[in-house]
């Protein structure tokens, strides 16, 4: 998930500022493969299918800023 609230203000009429801050949230969760072939326990050797499984999450920030200019009419 991303949240970015903007602001932009224009300073005349062909330059325009704009500044951003990014909010996030980023989450990750692994299951075994089930096709998988299986480990071998090295003590006794049997095989064995993992149920070992892993989520995490995150949150993350940051900033962006940019211009626009328009430099003449046609462009």
């Amino acid at each position: 998930m991303k949240i970015s609230p903007t602001l932009a203000f224009q300073v005349t009429d062909a330059l325009v500022l704009g500044a951003s801050m990014n909010l996030d949230w980023a989450s990750l969760s692994v299951d075994p493969m089930p096709v998988a072939r299986p480990a071998v326990d090295p003590g006794s050797g049997t095989a064995y299918y993992s149920r070992a499984t892993a989520t995490d999450g995150a949150f993350g920030f940051g900033f962006q800023a940019g211009l626009l200019y328009d430099a003449t009419d046609v462009l």
